[in-house]
């Protein structure tokens, strides 16, 4: 594969960053305040709205979602089952709400986004930044006292998030969108070659870190939840199905768990 398809696929979640609510930003975690944009056809911004679910931030955080489908106009918010309406901005596309907090923004419209209601600004839209917030900073906000990023297992959690980012999350793009027959095989054989070697690790043990659930869990379901109904057929990751490995017996265990983050 061309290392600028790959520098394009593995940078495409990460180049329009805003800030952290931390309280040092300017942006503190209060309830209320801050708007979640999100769409369940997206893998990236499903794991925002299962963090948001686990945690109970349901009230601290309201949250709108854009159609399951990304059609020519970018994210439209048209109306349930699909979608809900855009009730903090009142936006029928998303790239308002960008252009609403940058007039001058000609970059990519993605989700996730957090939406700061109060300063009328994006926060941030990296969905692996906004689900750690979720997970940290709106802790005391949280009803649900579950914590996914614990710390005598952060740097193995970090590890883990690290190791199944470009050969799996990002994987399954690579696959689907590469430009050659080469660059498809490359991307397809790493994909099955990690998961043979993450369902030897998931043979030991209940979750990918050990025997709690963590972030690192969100992240490796939101993208084997897709596999066999999307990824297997439209990006030809076919080499052998999600339900045939010993691993699909996790994915249906921790399933339930994450099951409110799929209603609408």
């Amino acid at each position: 594969m061309g290392i600028n398809h790959v520098q394009m696929l593995s940078s495409m979640r990460h180049q329009q960053r805003f800030a952290i609510v931390d309280g040092k930003s300017g942006f503190k975690a209060e309830a209320g305040r801050y708007h979640l944009y999100v769409s369940l056809g997206c893998p990236w911004a499903h794991r925002t709205l299962i963090m948001r679910e686990l945690k109970g931030l349901n009230v601290a955080i309201s949250v709108s979602f854009a159609d399951l489908i990304l059609g020519d106009k970018g994210w439209m918010f048209t109306e349930p089952p699909g979608a809900i309406f855009d009730e903090a901005n009142h936006a029928q596309y998303l790239q308002e709400i960008y252009v609403k907090a940058n007039p001058k923004y000609t970059g990519r419209v993605t989700v996730p986004v957090l939406w700061d209601k109060r300063a009328l600004t994006i926060v941030n839209n990296e969905s692996f930044e906004i689900m750690r917030m979720l997970d940290v900073e709106f802790a005391s906000l949280a009803t649900q006292k579950i914590d996914l990023y614990p710390q005598d297992l952060q740097r193995q959690i970090d590890e883990t998030i690290d190791a199944i980012y470009l050969p799996i999350n990002v994987g399954v793009y690579r696959a689907g969108f590469a430009t050659s027959q080469a660059a498809y095989e490359e991307a397809v054989t790493e994909l099955f070659e990690h998961l043979k070697r993450w369902e030897t690790v998931l043979s030991k043990q209940h979750y990918l870190c050990g025997d709690r659930l963590t972030e690192a869990d969100i992240c490796m379901f939101v993208t084997l939840y897709r596999c066999d109904c999307v990824y297997y057929s439209h990006f030809k990751c076919n080499l052998r199905r999600i339900i045939d490995y010993p691993i699909w017996e996790s994915l249906v265990e921790i399933a339930p768990l994450f099951y409110p983050a799929f209603l609408l």
